[in-house]
């Protein structure tokens, strides 16, 4: 999160308390036998190191801050420290051969310890899960289905009965506390959306585990309190609380997390996102910027550091995608890395890959003409040539006049262009400069060229760079 802040704010503060931590964390690590090598305590007194409680807890985030630490810096020391985690949470609850298998829990531990239940440490399924889709070492695939079955086995709630009632299927949030929550319920769900995904093709994967996921989400989507005077909107802590109405004035809520997990199933199925308008699906990057204009933009946004790759629900296709004002190119495929957009009309979604910024998504607007060739005789060329002007060249079949009017892509007439009062039959050949009527030129973009003639219309679409 620190270092989040930091991308997002530029403010050295966030920066240094992450380093701080670090350096902490580094110095805490365990060493010595298989059980213990490369994994945290569960609790240790900063300024000297002193364990005051010894099991382990959830230590993919671990993994993920250090990671990210040695991208940024460069250390060899917090790879070491990332290495070593990894390594522990293989070698330990993902090894069939240790005493230490599979001890998942499913979704977090904050109880005193008389309430644990046998298990103690807590190593989280869903967390370990996404990690191996991530990283995919040798046998990946057999460990993240048997890490799921463990995960259904010990938690999974799929029949109807007097506690749950309708509100099926929910997972149980872990071992020492065994109620059904909506966090723990939309994290199963986007868990196993991940997987199946991951697995497409594969042998392994479980034509069940997106249904109900699906099925877990829609149950989750009726958890909030909507009722009576204390109708506030946040999210119930349990199911049981909307069947028989218990801890409705509880101070503890569940907005926190099922907002986080709710957007991350739309990313994975971009149908449960809402049909009208534009919606940032997912980011790789934190976004310093978003805004939603409308008036032919669709969406523009900025990312820390400028590149990044980002899904976006759009309701129309896009006319094209600015990046740094410079127009990206639209790729056949989603982009592996390199700078373009990809549209997928079936889903309705863009996948933008830029390595500069801000970006935006521009939408053609009702009333600005459709980039096409014209009817009958009437055909309309556009290519631009690196000095920056567009060569424009109109081809008719009748004697008569032709205009050509040029517009941005929020219906706007930019410059009107004629090839002279009376044209004859054949290709005539024009120039736009990039001015508008006033003479001054225009921001890059994409711009529309309509040409007229005797009832018929011509389009073509422009990229033009300043």
């Amino acid at each position: 999160r620190l270092l989040r802040l930091y991308d997002i704010t530029g403010e050295q503060a966030y920066l240094d308390g992450a380093l701080e931590i670090a350096a902490v964390m580094a110095a805490a690590q365990m060493t010595g036998a298989p059980q213990d090598e490369g994994r945290w305590p569960f609790r240790a007194v900063p300024a000297d190191g002193t364990v005051t409680q010894d099991y382990t807890s959830h230590l993919q985030p671990a993994v993920r801050f250090f990671a990210e630490m040695a991208d940024r810096t460069g250390d060899p020391g917090y790879a070491l420290a990332r290495d070593r985690a990894w390594g522990w949470l293989l070698a330990n609850p993902g090894n069939a051969a240790s005493p230490s298998y599979m001890r998942w829990e499913g979704f977090y531990e904050d109880q005193s310890p008389e309430m644990q239940t046998g298990l103690g440490d807590h190593y989280s399924a869903h967390e370990m899960i996404a990690e191996l889709i991530e990283r995919q070492p040798a046998g990946w695939q057999d460990l993240v289905a048997a890490i799921l079955d463990t995960v259904d086995a010990r938690y999974l709630i799929e029949g109807p009965g007097t506690v749950f009632q309708q509100y099926v299927p929910v997972t149980l949030e872990w071992t020492g506390w065994p109620e059904a929550t909506y966090a723990s319920s939309l994290q199963y769900a986007r868990t196993a959306l991940l997987l199946h995904q991951a697995l497409e093709g594969d042998p392994r994967q479980d034509p069940a585990w997106r249904d109900r996921a699906l099925a877990m989400a829609a149950v989750c989507s009726h958890g909030q309190n909507t009722r009576g005077i204390a109708a506030d909107g946040r999210m119930f802590t349990t199911v049981k609380d909307l069947v028989a109405y218990f801890n409705v004035d509880s101070w503890y809520e569940q907005n926190f997390n099922t907002v986080k997990y709710f957007l991350e199933i739309m990313a994975l199925e971009p149908g449960l996102a809402p049909a009208a308008g534009n919606h940032i699906l997912a980011a790789d990057r934190a976004l310093t910027l978003v805004e939603y204009p409308g008036a032919g933009i669709a969406v523009r946004y900025a990312a820390s550091g400028g590149a990044g790759t980002e899904r976006i629900k759009l309701a129309a296709r896009p006319a094209a995608v600015m990046a740094g004002g410079a127009p990206l190119p639209e790729l056949a495929q989603e982009p592996g890395g390199a700078d373009g957009w990809y549209w997928d009309p079936g889903t309705g979604v863009a996948v933008i890959s830029h390595s500069v910024g801000p970006v935006e998504v521009q939408a053609v607007v009702s009333g600005v003409p459709d980039a096409q060739s014209g009817s009958g005789g009437l055909r309309l060329h556009a290519e631009t040539a690196s000095t920056g002007v567009v060569t424009l060249e109109v081809s008719t079949g009748i004697d008569g006049p032709v205009s050509l009017e040029v517009y941005d892509l929020r219906g706007r007439r930019i410059r009107r262009l004629t090839p002279g009062p009376q044209v004859s039959t054949g290709v005539h050949v024009l120039e736009w400069d990039g001015r508008d009527t006033a003479g001054r030129r225009v921001s890059s973009g994409v711009y529309l060229v309509q040409a007229r003639a005797a009832g018929q219309r011509a389009t073509a679409k422009v990229h033009w760079l300043r």
